[in-house]
Parts: structure tokens; C-alpha cells; sequence
């Protein structure tokens, strides 16, 4: 209903809702773009779907609709350390998607880089995509990789 109100039909589009302790349920924001951070592997990791393929597809053929491969449920987390410093060991995606039910993993940061004191929401390390039965065994699975990933420093 949203998107519609601002004269969307097809194509990919990112909105945020918010879920507030009542129950009600507020519309955040709206671009046409594809989702941020993870979002985007995640959905070709889980459902098949490239949503930059598909939206282009969408714009040369309104009638369109993509065939997504149903199964478990899929989540995906950032990956984040409270250490700084300069690198001296860092888990690898390889590592992670060593891990059972991990699809995919991303990490942005390699041995000798230095990394700050956290000082804001978005410095954060990586990314990983994992699959489930539900969501509570998603959850599970996101504490054995957040127990798995170590970032090692020293001080710079």
C-alpha cells in the first residue's frame, strides 16, 4: 500500500518498518534500490534471486515474476569485534563458510590492517548469510559464528 501510494509497481524497492512495544507498525523509509549491507547476498544465497538481475529483467518486462527457490529460513548478521588495533589474526570467510548452514561470509578487513575504537553503528567488520529450520535455529546458528569469528591485535 505504501509503495503504491508513491506510484511504484515494479522494479526493487528497500523500505524499513518498525515493529514499536505496542504492536503498531511505522513506515521508516522507502528508496528504489536494492537493500544495504548483506541484504542482497543474502537473498541470492537463500532464495536464488539477484535482485539486480531481477530488477532489470522487471524494467524490460513488467510481467515478470521471478522464480524464487522456496526453502529454510535465512538470516544474515554483521560481523563485529570490540577489539582495535593493528590485525594479527582474523577469521576468514573460507573459515566461516566452513560452518554449518553458513552460505556465504564477507570479511572486510585482512592481517596488518589497524582498526579504530568503534565510534559509530556501521564500523563493523563483515558479513555472513546462515540457513535454519526456523527462526530460532537461525538465532542458534548466528551465536556459533559469532563464537567462531576472532579478530586478534595488537596495539599500533
Amino acid at each position: 500500500m505504501v509503495l503504491r501510494g508513491f506510484g511504484l509497481s515494479t522494479g526493487v524497492v528497500h523500505a524499513e518498518f518498525f515493529l514499536l512495544d505496542d504492536g503498531e507498525v511505522v513506515f521508516g523509509e522507502a528508496g528504489a534500490r536494492a537493500g544495504g549491507g548483506s541484504i542482497v547476498p543474502a537473498i541470492e544465497a537463500g532464495r536464488g534471486i539477484n535482485l539486480a538481475g531481477e530488477w532489470c529483467r522487471l524494467e524490460l518486462d513488467p510481467q515478470h515474476r521471478p522464480a524464487a527457490r522456496l526453502g529454510p529460513e535465512v538470516g544474515t548478521e554483521y560481523l563485529a569485534s570490540g577489539e582495535y588495533g593493528r590485525i594479527t589474526a582474523i577469521t576468514t570467510p573460507a573459515e566461516l563458510t566452513a560452518l554449518e548452514a553458513v552460505l556465504d561470509a564477507d570479511v572486510w578487513k585482512n592481517v596488518g590492517d589497524v582498526l579504530a575504537p568503534p565510534t559509530r553503528s556501521n564500523d563493523v567488520l563483515g558479513w555472513y548469510v546462515c540457513e535454519g529450520t526456523d527462526f530460532e535455529d537461525v538465532r542458534t546458528r548466528f551465536k556459533t559464528v559469532r563464537d567462531a569469528f576472532r579478530v586478534e591485535t595488537e596495539q599500533a
